[in-house]
């Protein structure tokens, strides 16, 4: 499934608005075919613990648990788990496990009951990342998902860090064209020389 205008528009204006070494902020939202989902960041795998230094296959794993707080995105082969985490434990209710079809870029995921998070083996800390998932036919509902933000952090000081989930019905396309627009007139203005200063009579200097 190829992602809508409104998932492209919040992309853009994700990355307009997030450095891409920032705390993950991942994104789950229905949309005219189905659910998709992706996220951008990084993590720092201080303040944490490795679970088991086995890999497991991420293919085992893409699937929304929503009531044991359990979710992966992207696609990478395998995985690692570090445990460590404070945060929800559910985020929502029990459904059936459908496998997403199509994941691309990196695998990660939480799982909220046991404050585990994934990361793909050899990830090295604090490095970008960043992966999708889709759910074609599918709807939050039918994934068990409720509508809400959701933060789990770790660490503390300077090595603290933190991984948010946004579950969000289908965006107006309107609204995230503004938001697209507000991004990319900001970064102009960021990027803008001012003019050189002028005195009364005199060229510019």
């Amino acid at each position: 499934m190829n992602p809508t205008l409104p998932t492209l528009l919040v992309i853009v204006f994700v990355a307009l608005c997030h450095d891409s070494r920032a705390a993950v902020i991942a994104r789950i939202e229905e949309n005219g075919d189905g659910v998709s989902a992706f996220y951008s960041g990084s993590i720092s795998l201080v303040g944490l613990q490795v679970s088991s230094p086995d890999p497991l296959p991420s293919s085992g794993y893409q699937n929304v648990q929503a009531d044991s707080g359990r979710f992966g995105i992207g696609g990478s082969a395998s995985f690692l788990r570090y445990r460590g985490l404070q945060g929800p434990q559910t985020i929502g209710s029990a459904s059936p496990k459908y496998i997403p079809t199509s994941v691309t870029g990196d695998f990660t995921g939480i799982w909220g009951t046991i404050g585990h998070i994934w990361v793909p083996v050899n990830y090295s800390s604090s490095s970008p990342i960043s992966g999708t998932s889709s759910w074609s036919g599918r709807s939050l509902a039918s994934l068990g998902l409720s509508v809400g933000e959701y933060t789990w952090t770790w660490g503390s000081g300077a090595s603290s860090d933190s991984f948010t989930l946004q579950v969000v019905p289908e965006p107006s396309p309107a609204i995230l064209f503004g938001f697209g627009i507000f991004g990319l007139v900001s970064r102009r203005r960021r990027a803008t020389p001012k003019p050189a200063h002028t005195t009364a009579g005199n060229a510019p200097v």
